[in-house]
């Protein structure tokens, strides 16, 4: 469920509570409560912390952020209905750090962080690259320049998704893009420029 979803139920609820002023004024509380969050994005936009690499990356305000340390009293948790402890533990399962979804539920954004990443971007020829696409599910793929050499931005073959690869000083960090419809423009400008910040060297 993403924001304007909530949003919408909410706003159903206030209509509903004009037939009763009992109703009214707990309507008219949450629909304030999620306008206010919807308004003002930046209050939520958050950094993924990777400890055991010495990683930070930090999400712009468009998205809404979980991690596996995020506070109990973190407004999202709220807002989604969720516990910080089943979200931690939802993502140390699927070997995550992180997901983000976009405010407007087009797609969501997967962190994986992991050692021995292979062979840094840079160093691989165009053969090497095109085999590591086909291995993370894609076929088309970009180079972009990364804090620390270069990222390589892989399309999914049925063009709902990607998957940007840094790697550096034995560290490997996928960000993984999932859409509801085709991947556009702006999704994969999002995407490259929040794991073209990530300085995946820091903690080494």
């Amino acid at each position: 469920m993403n924001r304007r979803t909530i949003i919408a139920r909410v706003s159903k609820g206030r209509a509903d509570g004009r037939q009763s002023s009992k109703m009214l004024k707990p309507a008219l509380a949450l629909l304030l409560l999620a306008a206010l969050l919807l308004g003002a994005p930046g209050a939520l936009a958050g950094t993924a912390a990777v400890p055991e690499y010495g990683l930070a990356v930090n999400f712009p305000p468009s998205l809404d952020l979980f991690t596996r340390n995020m506070a109990e009293n973190d407004p999202l948790l709220s807002l989604y209905g969720r516990q910080a402890a089943d979200v931690s533990q939802e993502l140390r399962s699927a070997g995550l750090y992180a997901r983000a979804y976009d405010i407007a539920g087009e797609f969501t954004l997967d962190l994986a962080v992991t050692g021995g990443g292979g062979d840094a971007i840079e160093s691989m020829d165009e053969a090497a690259l095109a085999a590591l696409a086909a291995q993370l599910g894609g076929g088309q793929y970009e180079r972009f320049q990364a804090m620390r050499g270069s990222g390589l931005m892989v399309y999914m073959s049925d063009g709902r998704g990607l998957t940007c690869l840094l790697r550096a000083n034995g560290t490997q960090l996928e960000l993984r893009l999932r859409a509801g419809s085709r991947v556009t423009s702006r999704m994969a400008e999002l995407a490259r420029g929040i794991a073209a910040s990530v300085d995946l060297g820091a903690g080494q």
